[in-house]
């Protein structure tokens, strides 16, 4: 009796996910050759692995359940941002969770969060309570402070308030407040000095010949780009929510692998960092939850 074997079919599974990891393997390259620690390439590899998985299993949550969740997700993660500021800092940074050894970075995980929230709480018409999430968030972002992240957040909400329903005045008025919150943040100074292989891996990358310094920077538009592509395929048959959600947090992945060029800041995924992993593939995850799944496909 022959045996059959049955494989999923690629279209289960969501191809999104798989855009992170170029840049993890050109980053994990680039690494091995500066003479980075095998201990913090291995944390990298674990991560990355971990990561990916997490966002898979995401994907695959019920729809209805991540939603009616979200907005207590988006306060619940708040309130365990503030604890950043209780714990050890960085020469009076405090951008972390510090879990033993290991520091998480508070925003790259509850930024995709607080963006599905606030979507949700718009959508529902509850504009203010949306709109208190994200300048909680920027607030956070201030007395962290963290002008990269508040320029990725706050670039994101103005798309999110944009595509959201509401009127013109409370839109303008909270847009403004958002874009006021970010250049505030870009006037708080940073002490902390760049790590080569965190801030400074392209710079590392290029330095390994000019197709590596063009594969790092490729590998990190893939992401956003990919996330882009994917939300105006789906655009003429999307939910409004699947494209608020899906257009925000493009933006927000385009802006936080933008805003290394612009100062002393992480580079996502390519770079050394857990948490901009983690937050990654969890911001495809939940893209792939607000998707078309494979039986409604078919």
């Amino acid at each position: 009796m022959p045996v059959h074997l049955r494989f999923a079919p690629p279209s289960s599974i969501p191809r999104l996910l798989v855009t992170p990891a170029p840049a993890v393997m050109v980053g994990v390259y680039v690494m091995l050759r500066h003479g980075v620690s095998p201990a913090v390439i291995g944390l990298q590899v674990a991560a990355a692995l971990l990561a990916a998985w997490g966002g898979a299993r995401v994907a695959r949550l019920p729809r209805d359940k991540v939603l009616a969740w979200a907005p207590a997700l988006a306060l619940g993660g708040l309130l365990c941002g503030f604890l950043t500021l209780v714990s050890p800092g960085l020469e009076g940074v405090h951008r972390w969770w510090v879990l033993g050894p290991l520091r998480l970075h508070a925003s790259s995980l509850l930024a995709p969060l607080v963006l599905l929230g606030s979507a949700v709480l718009f959508d529902a018409g509850r504009p203010l309570a949306a709109a208190g999430a994200v300048l909680l968030m920027q607030a956070l972002h201030l007395v962290q402070p963290d002008a990269a992240q508040a320029t990725a957040l706050g670039a994101a909400s103005l798309v999110l308030i944009t595509l959201s329903p509401g009127g013109p005045l409370p839109r303008w008025s909270l847009g403004s407040v958002v874009l006021l919150s970010t250049a505030l943040a870009w006037g708080r100074p940073d002490p902390l000095l760049p790590v080569p292989h965190v801030e400074g891996i392209v710079r590392l990358a290029a330095e390994a010949g000019l197709l590596w310094g063009i594969a790092a920077l490729a590998s990190l538009a893939v992401i956003p780009l990919g996330l882009a592509l994917v939300g105006v395929s789906r655009w003429s048959r999307a939910s409004p929510m699947e494209r608020r959600v899906t257009a925000s947090l493009a933006m927000y992945l385009g802006i936080q692998a933008l805003t290394p060029a612009f100062g002393h800041f992480p580079v996502p995924v390519l770079g050394f960092g857990v948490s901009p992993l983690l937050g990654t593939w969890l911001s495809l995850g939940i893209v792939g939850v607000l998707g078309p799944r494979k039986e409604e496909q078919d």
